[in-house]
């Protein structure tokens, strides 16, 4: 084999592995939102993607040619996930430079370098590369990854407090990191910004205050989320927000919101926030909303989400049904997206059969997640093996009940794994 041939070889295999990389990022972010896929799937794709890194480190100069970003073709946020985690696992200071400034140039390609940053296994480099990004950043990833580097947690939060006059995104990105670590012992300190003039920096606080700190602080608490869901100025992301905060830490606060949402327009995030809430009597809403076309998939994943019912494994799965085909759409008009597009559609028949087997182990005066009762137990478990879309709210469910760290759903399989310890510690799972 000459060497043309060779350096041919080695050029296709790392446009091969760059490419498995950056639709490999596109795909996990889609697995991430769908109950349909259980961690067990999540750890084998992330198996590959491994494979694929270090196959791209073991070729060398093929794959750090291929990986430049000055590459003639647009770098989008796929491409810059593999980028970015190239540039880290190889440890090229130029690179990752590169990679930084084009995500500050183009802020639509952030996404793909943060998510590199919290991708990328663990090494002392990494930490290192970590402390030197942009507060904005590296407090985030340090809430994520905080065990991964002793002391980093500690000393970003020294830092912290000696800044004399916090922006709001200071503030924000303080408590964030609060509610990353589990330090509930700061937890308290949130109070002082419930009447901070940013709906954010309020909404922040308050998240703070209901998932950590005792619950003397909870009546000030809804009342500030009561004030931002009353407040017309707040942004669609505001809002909903503070609503699945509300739902999930004081859901008794909640009800009269959700009365008001249920009569406006925004039917899907009704229906979302009565799975959030996890609460039997909502079952009659629902179930009536399978009939509709528009809202059937979101209320059978929040039907699902409270009982543990799944659509394929207990026979309610239906059709798919096509939205505003061809014939419903005038010359040259752009169908709407699809924002249920990754559901699975139901059959209302086939779920009536199924409560009315299953409904009587239920009880109004309970709520539910997954089917069961919310103890730190079931949530264990469902961190452990349950469906992806659902373990950002385990999380925060057993945030609330043991007032410790919050568990990272979104950090590579492997490292995941190597923090179910800690589920199964002092009887949580």
């Amino acid at each position: 084999m000459g060497p043309s041939l060779i350096a041919s070889t080695a050029e296709t295999l790392a446009d091969r592995y760059a490419d498995l990389l950056a639709m490999g990022w596109r795909r996990r972010t889609n697995m991430l939102a769908s109950s349909a896929v259980e961690f067990s799937d999540l750890a084998e794709f992330d198996d590959r993607l491994l494979a694929a890194l270090e196959s791209l480190l073991l070729l060398g100069e093929p794959a750090t040619l291929r990986m430049q970003v000055s590459t003639p073709d647009p770098v989008r946020a796929g491409e810059m996930f593999a980028i970015t985690l190239y540039a880290l696992a190889s440890d090229n200071r130029e690179m990752l430079d590169a990679c930084q400034a084009l995500a500050t140039a183009i802020p639509d390609l952030r996404v793909g370098m943060v998510d590199a940053f919290e991708w990328a296994p663990a090494t002392p480099r990494i930490r290192a590369h970590v402390e030197a990004l942009p507060s904005s950043i590296r407090l985030r990833l340090i809430g994520l990854r905080h065990r991964d580097f002793a002391g980093v947690a500690q000393q970003a939060l020294e830092q912290l407090q000696t800044i004399q006059e916090p922006t709001a995104a200071e503030i924000i990105e303080a408590l964030q990191l609060v509610q990353g670590v589990g330090r509930h012992d700061l937890a308290a300190a949130a109070r002082r910004y419930l009447d901070h003039a940013v709906p954010d920096v309020r909404c922040a606080a308050a998240q703070t205050l209901l998932a950590l700190a005792p619950a003397d602080h909870t009546l000030a608490a809804c009342d500030t989320v009561d004030q931002i869901l009353s407040d017309s100025a707040v942004d669609t992301a505001g809002f909903r927000t503070a609503l699945r905060s509300l739902a999930l830490h004081a859901p008794d606060r909640a009800a009269r919101h959700l009365e008001t949402l249920g009569q406006s327009a925004e039917i899907r995030l009704y229906l979302i926030a009565l799975g959030w809430l996890g609460r039997i009597d909502a079952m009659p809403v629902l179930i009536d909303h399978l009939a509709e076309h528009q809202t059937a998939r979101v209320a059978a994943a929040s039907l699902s989400l409270i009982t543990g019912a799944d659509p394929v494994r207990d026979d309610w799965q239906g059709p798919k049904i096509a939205l505003n085909g061809p014939d419903e759409l005038a010359d040259g008009e752009i169908p709407d997206v699809d924002p249920d597009a990754h559901l699975p559609w139901p059959d209302t028949a086939g779920f009536a059969a199924w409560w009315h087997v299953h409904g009587p182990r239920f009880d109004n005066a309970n709520r539910y997640f997954a089917g069961r009762l919310i103890t730190p137990e079931w949530l264990g478990e469902v961190l452990i093996s349950g469906p992806l879309a659902w373990r950002p709210l385990a999380a925060e469910h057993l945030q609330r009940l043991t007032r410790g760290p919050r568990f990272p759903t979104r950090l590579s399989a492997p490292a995941q794994r190597a923090l179910f310890q800690t589920l199964t510690q002092k009887g949580i799972a």
